[in-house]
Formats: C-alpha cells, structure tokens, sequence
C-alpha cells in the first residue's frame, strides 16, 4: 500500500518550545532561547518509502529582530528541544541498551539540516557526532527555503527563493522513517511550511534533470557491459533487463 505524504506539522512531534498555528502550517517559536529549548516540529507523515524524490518548502516570518531557524530532514527519534542535524546521547531514544540498540536509537535521531542565522550545514552522524560545516548561503525574515530528499541516491538538496542553494548532500543513516523537520530558536521567530506545492523551486524540472542524468550514466557503461557479454555468454540479455529496469525507475518520481 502506498504511504501518504505529509500534509502538515504534528501536533504530537512538536516541541514545548513550539507553538502550532490552527492549520498547522504555521509554527511560532515559545521559548526563551536557552540551551536545550529549540522549537523543533516534525511532518505529520514520514517520507513516503516509494518515492523517489520528497520537497517540502518554509517561508520566514518578520517576527523579532533576530531569527534562528532550521530546515532539514531528521530521524523518528529525534530529541525536539534540540535542532535538527544535532544529536544527545542523553535522550530518551539511547535508553536501547541491547546489543545493537544504541546503534539503532542514534540511527534514529540522525539528521540533516541547514541553519539560515550562520549558513552553517549540521548533520548527526549515525555515531552520535554532531558537525556544523559551513555551507555558504543564509536566510532570515522573509525568504523562502526548502528541503528535498532524493530517496534513491540518499542525497538531500536544499533551495533558497526558488533556486537551489549548495550542493546535494549524502544524507547520515536516519532509521526507517524520515520526517521534515523545521527549528526556531529566537524570540518572534514563525515560519510557514508548504508540503504540497506550489513551490517557489521549480522540482519537477530538477527531478527530469536528475533523470536524465541517471539515464545517460546508464549508457556509458553499456559498451563495457557488451563486451564483456560477448566474452561470457549469456550476459547481455541479462544485462539489458537490469538497465531497463534502471531506466524505469528513475521516472518514477512523486513530487511533493
């Protein structure tokens, strides 16, 4: 069965440090700026498994002076007083202590995300590690950011007004559910999200570009694949059905 895409913010995947508008779209920040009081909001929904590609965009509200907003992508785990591409090794999600199970509970509460008051990129390695790397471009008050989510090649991309911003980024191990996540982390900080379009980016000619790209590595490597067949026979024919079924699956995008 074919899973939903998110619609929304969660009202039970939201912080306490986070206030929900009515259409649950909006989200206003309520804390006080202290370490471990990040606003933090989850998608109602996971990224659907059977997509090949996943976008959701926010807009910056003019709320106070200063904002400190987030935008990434997170683990069903993740700790929502923190921001998302930051792990704490303290949450109720390390209490696993099975063989395994910390490697699980981290897994989970990995993430990715792009932080606009620095340009700074975080990412929450599957190990626990919490790195911020610069990643250039900044947002504040009134522009509109998005975070989209190659499933296939288990790369993110980012966009800013409409154009996409860095370069596509490996995403760390995040457990079976992915989920959009937005922080904010300043007094007045509100943002909007759009999970279902119409986007400032234009992701569906970034997804046919992506495709194209992907077909056209295909058939690079068929001439080495056809001499090899004719020294071991019997592999062309199955080489050309894996590339067909490769070709296939690089149109089946759901755009969000």
């Amino acid at each position: 069965m074919a899973q939903e895409a998110p619609s929304h913010w969660s009202v039970g995947k939201c912080s306490p440090f986070a206030r929900l508008d009515c259409d649950r779209l909006g989200v206003r920040y309520a804390g006080r700026s202290g370490l471990g009081d990040c606003g933090t909001v989850l998608a109602d929904r996971p990224v659907p498994r059977q997509c090949a590609a996943f976008y959701f965009e926010i807009t910056v509200g003019r709320g106070g002076p200063h904002t400190r907003a987030s935008i990434g992508l997170v683990g069903a785990a993740h700790d929502l007083c923190r921001q998302p591409g930051t792990v704490s090794r303290t949450s109720a999600g390390m209490r696993d202590t099975s063989v395994g199970g910390a490697a699980r509970a981290i897994a989970s509460q990995a993430g990715l995300a792009w932080r606009g008051v620095d340009g700074l990129l975080f990412r929450a390695d599957d190990d626990g590690s919490n790195a911020g790397s610069d990643f250039g471009a900044r947002f504040g008050p009134g522009d509109t950011v998005g975070c989209g989510l190659l499933v296939a090649e288990r790369r993110a991309f980012f966009t800013k007004n409409g154009a996409l911003t860095g370069d596509l980024q490996p995403v760390p191990p995040m457990g079976a559910d992915v989920f959009a996540a937005c922080s904010l982390h300043a007094p007045g900080d509100f943002a909007k999200a759009c999970f279902s379009g119409p986007f400032q980016f234009d992701l569906a000619s970034f997804v046919e570009a992506r495709r194209r790209l992907a077909v056209a590595r295909l058939a690079t490597r068929r001439p080495t694949a056809s001499k090899t067949a004719r020294a071991l026979p019997g592999t062309s024919r199955r080489f050309g059905r894996v590339g067909g079924a490769l070709e296939r699956g690089t149109g089946r995008y759901c755009l969000h």
